[in-house]
Parts: C-alpha cells; structure tokens; sequence
C-alpha cells in the first residue's frame, strides 16, 4: 500500500484526500494517508507539500500555497499537460512540475463551470469558455494527471507499487456505445397529439389546442397511419442499432423516457412519444431479454421533482422486466448549479451509475474525466455513492459543427485516438434516430464507418 503524507492545512488536507482516492482508483493502486505531525518524516512513500521534502526517500508531488477555495486562472503547459496554479518546480527538481491535486480538485468538481455560458437547459458550453481555450476540457486533462503520477510511482518506487490495469486483457482503453431514445418516430403519433389537445382543452389553452390539431393533420397526411407502422419509419432504429453492434461484438445501452410532453404537468420540451406504443415497448422487452441494458432517460423535470427519478425508474423497470441500473437526464439537464445534488438524489432513488456529465458542442470532457469514476461534492466533501460515465461526445457535438460526413468522421477518428492514447474511455452518446440516413449528414453511418475500422 502507497503511504502519502500531505503537508497542507486542514480544509486543503480533506480536500487532497478524496482527489487523492479519486487518483488512487484511477490507476489502479491503493493508498493510505498518515499523519502529518508523525515523527519519522520517512514513513510515507510520497509527500504533497508545498516545499520540497527532507527526506530524499520521498517522491515529492508540488502543492500550491493557496488554499483551494481559490479557482486560480494561471494556466500554464509542459509538453501540452496544463498545470492550473503555475510551475511550482524547476526543471529537474521534480518530476511533476505543478499540482496535479489541486489541479484535478478544480477539474472534477466544476469549479470553471460557475463562469460559463450555458445553454436553456443550464448545460455549460464547452466551445469558446475559459477551460476549452486552455486545454482543461478540450482534453481528458485528469487522464493525464493520473498517467504522470503512475508513471512517477512505477519509476520512482519500482515493481512493488505497479498498478493495476485500468482495462481487461491489455486493453489501451474502452469504446461504450449508448444511445437516447428520444425521437423513434419521425413524426408524433396520433395518439401523442389526442393526448395533448384533450390537456390544452381541459385548460382552456386555445392557440396550444389549435397548434395540436394542425400537428394532428399534419401528421395524417404525411404517413396516414400515426407512426404506428414503426418498421417503414427510418427513426424507429432499434434493428439497425442492433444488427450493426452484433457484428462488432457489441451490446449497448438505450436510455428510454417514461414521461412525455403531452402529459399534465410536462414541460414541451420533453420527449414526444410514449414509451408504452405497443412495437416501441416490444422492442425494449426484447432487447432487455437479450441482454443489452434499458436505461431512463429522465425528464427534464426531475431535477426538481427528486422524489420523481424512484418513480420514473420504478415504471420503466416494470414495463420493461429488467432492472433499470443507469439513467441519462434529457437534454443533460442535471441541476445548473449544483449538479452533485442532483446525482445524489440519483442514488438515493437505487441508481447505480448517471451518465450525464458532458457537453452538448462539442468533442470533450465536462470534468476533465474519460473514465468511469464518483463524483465529488465539494459542498459535503466526500465521494457520491454513484458512478459517473462521463460522455465524451454526442453525436450533434460533432455533426452540427461539420460541412459533410467525411468530417464528421474525421473528428470522430481524432476523438477515439485523443481517448485512448491517456487510457481513457470513449463515450458516445449516439440517438437512435442516426440511423435513419437522412439525419445529421448521416451521423450514425458515420459513427458505424468508423468503428468497423
């Protein structure tokens, strides 16, 4: 077991312990902290100070000496890792050249996000903030705190702190395919549009009812069946998905909605369709009995309704026959200021991991993370009990940047390579709407392209 010792005051000590496991888990390694006041300054195998240690025994990893309430902006690159908070050693003096705790406490804790733009939903921007133009979420920056302090232990101490293999069998890294369920019809189906105009007549909304009767029409005479005939509809992907991941050996996850915007009380931002249509919940039920995984796919909502994730996750996995595990929010939409809040209320309500914690813009890493890991909560200090499997990119993060499909595949190519050349995992939140060829530049045949490589 590596010993650390931390030369920091109190509130910084508490914080360098829980970014230290975060660390710890990251490379595959465990450690223990000893006391900071203990006699024999040679009792521990690392010291994080912020002047260098005596004791030549010890690997010294640079602290800065501010404490970590401060979100410093000094963001400078040795051979294109950034150190936030400055060069704290001369060349030659250390092996790590800046605080790679601290740096990593900033990063999974969102302490940049407070200063971003954000889209309706509350979601930072990636594209044009502080932390994108300076490396910090253009790249899995954490990944690359985590290689420099593994690399340190295995060259410093030798064999008997060697980590253990993030992945199995020799693996550089990990590609997880996923998919949001949230438009496999092309157009609503008439029983989404009955639903509607009958709420906005009960309450009196006359122009929401007339929008929904001209929706209605629409819908009749571009397919004269309301969406029911679900294998003619280039939306409903769920076989293209399927027959394409058997060939690669692959078995994904489909995060589903339950609660959709033609019900009481639902925002219109929500998914429009109801996940009880006969062939939609069929192709669920199948999918689960065949061993890929059903996730929710929560509303909107939930992040002010908590008591709403148990019951959302309770309906699904009854509907469907299969434990509901894992969920991803709509539109990401955790809580704006304090998402931990929400990925607490997560656990609380039996959920096992969230996958939520990204950008919509853009190729890149909200904390700073590309593999699975807890979160922390700096407002109560301490791990959440949940996984986060942080998506790394989303399929319009690409696309609507992009002139043509071949781009598309480019960026995605550059993307994999980026991940995994720092061990990293590849997330793609792909919808199941991409295979129908017509979308996005062809996203999805786009993103098959790439992975039958």
């Amino acid at each position: 077991m590596l010993r650390v010792r931390i030369n920091r005051p109190g509130p910084v000590r508490q914080k360098a312990e829980l970014v230290l496991g975060l660390l710890a888990d990251a490379i595959g390694i465990r450690l223990s902290v000893v006391a900071a006041d203990a006699a024999n300054e040679d009792d521990a195998d690392l010291c994080y100070s912020a002047v260098r240690p005596k004791s030549s025994k010890q690997l010294w990893l640079p602290a800065v000496d501010f404490d970590w309430s401060v979100v410093s902006t000094d963001v400078q690159e040795i051979n294109r890792v950034p150190f936030i908070g400055g060069i704290l050693s001369k060349e030659g003096d250390a092996v790590i050249r800046g605080d790679i705790l601290y740096g990593t406490w900033l990063m999974v804790t969102g302490a940049f996000e407070s200063g971003q733009d954000r889209n309706r939903f509350g979601v930072p921007l990636a594209r044009g903030s502080f932390a994108y133009e300076n490396g910090l979420v253009a790249q899995p920056v954490v990944n690359r705190y985590a290689s420099i302090l593994s690399t340190l232990i295995v060259e410093r101490l030798g064999s008997r702190y060697s980590p253990v293999d993030r992945w199995p069998n020799g693996a550089r890294g990990a590609i997880v395919l996923s998919h949001d369920v949230d438009r496999p019809f092309s157009r609503p189906t008439a029983e989404h549009y009955h639903q509607r105009v009958s709420r906005d007549i009960r309450n009196l909304r006359v122009r929401a009812t007339l929008r929904g009767l001209g929706g209605y029409v629409k819908n009749v005479l571009a397919q004269g069946d309301s969406g029911a005939q679900t294998h003619r509809d280039p939306n409903f992907g769920f076989d293209g998905w399927r027959e394409f991941e058997n060939g690669i050996g692959s078995k994904s996850a489909f995060y589903v909605a339950v609660r959709h915007a033609a019900e009481d009380g639902a925002l219109w931002e929500e998914v429009n369709y109801n996940f009880r249509h006969p062939k939609l919940l069929g192709q669920l039920r199948h999918l689960a009995e065949d061993g890929w995984e059903i996730g929710l796919h929560a509303s909107i909502a939930c992040r002010s309704e908590p008591g709403r994730f148990e019951l959302e996750r309770r309906i699904l996995a009854e509907a469907v026959g299969s434990p509901v595990r894992g969920l991803r929010h709509h539109y990401w939409a955790l809580d704006s200021t304090r998402p931990e809040a929400t990925l607490r209320a997560h656990a609380e309500a039996g959920f096992e991991y969230d996958s939520s914690l990204g950008f919509n813009d853009a190729p890149a890493f909200r904390r700073g993370v590309a593999f699975p890991f807890n979160p922390i909560d700096p407002h109560r200090m301490e791990a959440l009990p949940i996984l986060q499997i942080p998506p790394t990119v989303m399929d319009g993060g690409i696309f609507f940047n992009v002139s043509n499909q071949a781009e598309g595949e480019f960026e995605l190519r550059r993307h994999i390579d980026q991940v995994i050349a720092v061990g990293g995992a590849v997330v793609f939140n792909w919808h199941l709407e991409q295979q129908n060829p017509g979308r996005l530049m062809g996203a999805g045949q786009a993103l098959m392209n790439v992975l039958r490589d």
